[in-house]
């Protein structure tokens, strides 16, 4: 009996020990108070509400976090000391002198006065912001989802009143062409903290076929010659009958209206069911035939 009980508390400590090695080296955001030491005291001089600690918003693994706390940090402003009365800093006017392993996404000055204020949250949809057009029907091309629709914020009633969603940095063609990728949220006032600055996109697509396509001539006109009069485009398709197909399918249009450029725009038409990935170039030189 003695023997099982010694084996039942061995696993769990031995799960418990296993859970904390993963949390250390598993990267999160946390946010964290500190302190500010006398040194830094003085950076602070000129901001009427003297603060007394640091509320930090970062992102690392648990290991870099905790050695961060721990550690005998040094503060030091980049530019000239903060003359205002808000109690937010930009970011990228601090630096700590052990931070490298970290992305510090906020920093917050808390004095008596600060620290009285009630904080309050609120939940906030994700609103996904794209490159272009065709980065949008890329995204919904591969059936993408996000690892969460929404967004905890957390700031002061004043602020959380004026905004309605949180926006992603814009998603391009490149990133879409892997089946799993990070998207940063972007923090739509200093003032309020996020409970994560990134989401994932996982896509749920069947296989995607993309191919190149080489020398697809512009179409012929009477009055204008073209140069080059030929084009490379790249697309993809759910469907493996893209192997199938040949320069023929395709159809490029050259926009004669802006010859007094010297140049014109190109149309690329091409079949049901394909997304247009790239081309090159994306202009030609129009001239009037002799």
């Amino acid at each position: 009996m003695k023997y099982k009980s010694y084996l039942v508390i061995t696993s769990l400590l031995a799960a418990i020990l296993l859970w904390m090695i993963i949390r250390l080296f598993t990267v999160t955001t946390s946010t964290i108070i500190l302190p500010i030491n006398n040194d830094s005291l003085n950076m602070f001089s000129t901001i009427k509400q003297q603060p007394i600690k640091l509320e930090i918003v970062l992102q690392g693994t648990g290991y870099n976090i905790i050695k961060f706390y721990f550690s005998n940090r040094k503060l030091s402003y980049m530019h000239n000391n903060p003359n205002t009365i808000s109690d937010v800093v930009d970011v990228s006017d601090l630096a700590f002198n052990n931070a490298s392993a970290l992305n510090i996404h906020s920093i917050k000055l808390i004095s008596d006065k600060s620290l009285s204020k009630t904080m309050e949250s609120k939940e906030l949809k994700i609103e996904l912001i794209f490159s272009d057009d065709d980065a949008k029907r890329f995204y919904m091309t591969k059936s993408f989802k996000l690892s969460q629709s929404i967004v905890k914020v957390k700031g002061p009633s004043t602020e959380l009143s004026k905004i309605n969603s949180v926006k992603t940095s814009p998603i391009n063609l490149k990133q879409l062409e892997e089946d799993r990728f990070q998207i940063n949220l972007i923090n739509p006032n200093p003032a309020l903290i996020l409970s994560t600055y990134f989401v994932e996109a996982i896509s749920n697509h069947k296989q995607l076929y993309t191919r190149v396509f080489l020398n697809i001539p512009i179409s012929d006109d009477e009055r204008y010659s073209f140069y080059p009069s030929s084009i490379t485009i790249r697309v993809a398709s759910e469907s493996d009958d893209i192997n199938r197909m040949t320069e023929n399918d395709f159809k490029v249009l050259a926009d004669v209206s802006s010859i007094a450029s010297g140049y014109g725009n190109l149309n690329i038409i091409i079949p049901d069911k394909l997304l247009l990935l790239e081309y090159t170039p994306m202009k030609v030189r129009i001239s009037l035939k002799k």
